[in-house]
C-alpha cells in the first residue's frame, strides 16, 4: 500500500510526539519535589492501596501559613475526623496505572536503580527502597501527558484550518519552547489540566465542523471534570459556553437538545465535585483550605509581575507566546470564535490569579497558574506564521529557538533547590519572594547556573560507573529512540504516490 501525504503526516506527527516523550524523559528528576506533589501522590496511593481518600500527611515543615502546627501543609481534617488532601484528586486518580506499575515493580527491580535519584536535595516524605521506587514511577506522569496536550494542540490547529507548517510550529512551539517542557518534570496539576482544556476545545473545534452532539459532550465532559483537577478551571466555563454555543446560534431551535445535554454532562463533573466536599469537608463550597492560604486582593503590581516582572513574567518564561501576539489581528479575522475564546480563557485567567493573594503559585518556575493557559495565548502564532513575510517567518523562527534553549535550560535543574537557596541567602528585607519576583538575580534561569543538574539519567550514568548499568541501558534506549523519531520527523517525505515519478526517474510506463 502505497502511503498518502495524510497518512505521512500523522506518522511524521506520532513521530514527533514520541521525540517529545523522550525529551521529557530525559530530563525527568524521578522525585516527588513539591509538598503539593507528595499530598497528590499519598491521594494515588490511598486510593490504590485502601480504596480511600485519607492520607497521612507531611511531618517535616512545608508549606503551612504562619501560625499553623507543623505538618499540616496540603491537608485538612473531615467531618470524620480523618485527613484529606485539599487539592484536586483528578490527577490523583489519572496516575493510579504508574503507581500500579511503580507498587508491581517495587520488589523486582534493581535496588540500586532508587539511588538514581539525587540524594542531596530536599526531601518531603520518610525515604525507603518501595517507596522511592513508587515515586519515581509516578512522577514521570506529566512525561505522558505532556505529548498528548502537545498532539491535541497540533489537531485543533489543523481542524481550525492551518496548513502544516503553522500546525509544527505550533506542536514545537508548545512541546519544546514553553513551560509545558519544564513542567513535565513534576507531579504539578497543570500539564494535566492544560490536556483536559485542549482536549476540550478540539472537540468544540469539530463540533462545529461536523454538527455532531457526541463531540459537544465530550467537550462538556472534560471542562466540568476537570475542575476536580484544579479549582482554577472553574474561570475557563464561560469561555467555553461561549465558543461551543455563539458560532452555531443560528441554530439555536434544532440544537437546543444537543446543548441541553452538554450542560447536564459538564454539570454532572460539577455535582460531583461539591458532593465531594460536602462529604469530606461538610460544605459542597468548601475544598478544605477554610481561608488559610490564601485571599482575594485587588490586583495592581501582581499583573504587572505577571506580564512584566524578571521571574513571573508569562512572556519572559514563553518566549514563543511574543510570537503569537503577531498574529492576533490575522488570527481574529480568520477564525473570529476561535480567536475570541483564546483571549477570554487567557485573559479570565489571568485577572482571577492576580486577584489572589498566592498569585505566583509557590516556588515554581514563572507564573505556575498560567500555565494551563499557555496553548490558547501560543496558538495565534499559526496565522503569524501562515500570513507573515519571509522576514517575520524567519523572525519567529530565531524566537523559537531561542525559547528551546531557555527551556532546555530550565527543564535540567530543581526549582525547589533555587527556591530554597534564594530563602536561606536573602535577608527579610525585601525578602526572597520579592527578589524572585522582581530581579534578574532571582530569575531560576541565572540561578540554575550555580546549580547541579536534578536529572534522573545523570544519576544513572554515575551508577553505571560503579557497574551497575541496568538503568543506563534504558536510557540510552531512550536516546536511540528519540534520535529515530527525530530522523523520521525531519524525513522529507516525499509522497510515493501511484504514478509519480521518483527523483532521477522517468514516469513509469
Amino acid at each position: 500500500m502505497i502511503p498518502t501525504p495524510a497518512h505521512q503526516g500523522r506518522r511524521r506527527t506520532v513521530a514527533f510526539l514520541v521525540f517529545c516523550l523522550c525529551v521529557y524523559l530525559g530530563s525527568a528528576s524521578g522525585r516527588i519535589v513539591f509538598p503539593d506533589d507528595e499530598i497528590v501522590y499519598q491521594t494515588s496511593e490511598a486510593i490504590y492501596e485502601r480504596g480511600a481518600l485519607d492520607i497521612r500527611g507531611i511531618a517535616r515543615r512545608t508549606g503551612e501559613p504562619k501560625g499553623q502546627p507543623t505538618g499540616t501543609f496540603g491537608w485538612a481534617s473531615g467531618v470524620d475526623e480523618r485527613r484529606y488532601g485539599f487539592f484536586g484528586h483528578g490527577l490523583s486518580v489519572v496516575a493510579l496505572p504508574m503507581y500500579a506499575l511503580g507498587a508491581a515493580t517495587a520488589d523486582s527491580v534493581p535496588e540500586s536503580w532508587r539511588h538514581a535519584v539525587r540524594s542531596n536535595h530536599f526531601y518531603v516524605h520518610p525515604r525507603t527502597p518501595a517507596g522511592d521506587w513508587k515515586r519515581l514511577v509516578v512522577s514521570l506522569t506529566n512525561c505522558l501527558l505532556t505529548p498528548i496536550a502537545v498532539g491535541l494542540a497540533m489537531l485543533w490547529t489543523r481542524q481550525l484550518g492551518f496548513r502544516g507548517s503553522a500546525r509544527w510550529l505550533v506542536g514545537v512551539g508548545l512541546g519544546l519552547g514553553s513551560l509545558m517542557w519544564p513542567y513535565s518534570r513534576t507531579f504539578l496539576s497543570e500539564t494535566l489540566s492544560a490536556t483536559m482544556l485542549l482536549g476540550a476545545a478540539t472537540c468544540v473545534a469539530r463540533h462545529h465542523r461536523t454538527r455532531g452532539a457526541g463531540s459537544l459532550w465530550s467537550a462538556a465532559a472534560l471542562v466540568g471534570w476537570s475542575c476536580h483537577v484544579h479549582l482554577l478551571n472553574l474561570i475557563a466555563i464561560p469561555a467555553f459556553v461561549g465558543y461551543a454555543i455563539a458560532p452555531l446560534w443560528a441554530h439555536r431551535r434544532r440544537m437546543a437538545w444537543v446543548w441541553g445535554i452538554a450542560l447536564a454532562v459538564g454539570v454532572s463533573g460539577l455535582l460531583a465535585l461539591g458532593l465531594s466536599h460536602a462529604a469530606r469537608f461538610g460544605s459542597p463550597i468548601e475544598s478544605g483550605r477554610y481561608g488559610l492560604y490564601s485571599h482575594f486582593i485587588v490586583p495592581s503590581t501582581e499583573l504587572v509581575a505577571l506580564l512584566l516582572s524578571p521571574g513571573r513574567s508569562l512572556w519572559l518564561t514563553s518566549p514563543i507566546l511574543l510570537g503569537a501576539l503577531l498574529g492576533w489581528r490575522r488570527f481574529r479575522s480568520r477564525v473570529p470564535a476561535a480567536a475570541w475564546f483564546c483571549l477570554a480563557i487567557v485573559m479570565t485567567r489571568l485577572v482571577f490569579v492576580a486577584a489572589r493573594s498566592d498569585w505566583w503559585g509557590g516556588w515554581a518556575i514563572g507564573p505556575r497558574f498560567l500555565v494551563p493557559v499557555i496553548p490558547f495565548a501560543l496558538l495565534p502564532i499559526a496565522a503569524a506564521w501562515d500570513h507573515g513575510t519571509g522576514r517575520v517567518r524567519f523572525g519567529l523562527l530565531l524566537l523559537l529557538g531561542l525559547s528551546v534553549v531557555l527551556q532546555a535550560h530550565l527543564a535540567q535543574h530543581s526549582i525547589f533547590e533555587w527556591m530554597l537557596w534564594l530563602n536561606t541567602n536573602t535577608p527579610k528585607d525585601p525578602g526572597y519572594l520579592w527578589v524572585s519576583h522582581w530581579t534578574f538575580r532571582g530569575n531560576p534561569a541565572w540561578g540554575f547556573m550555580q546549580l547541579e543538574p536534578d536529572l534522573l539519567r545523570v544519576g544513572a550514568e554515575q551508577l553505571a560507573r560503579h557497574g551497575h548499568r541496568g538503568l543506563h541501558r534504558i536510557f540510552r534506549g531512550i536516546g536511540l529512540l528519540a534520535v529515530s523519531s527525530l530522523a523520521l520527523v525531519l524525513w522529507p517525505g516525499r509522497s510515493r504516490l501511484r504514478g509519480e515519478p521518483r527523483p532521477g526517474h522517468a514516469p513509469a510506463r
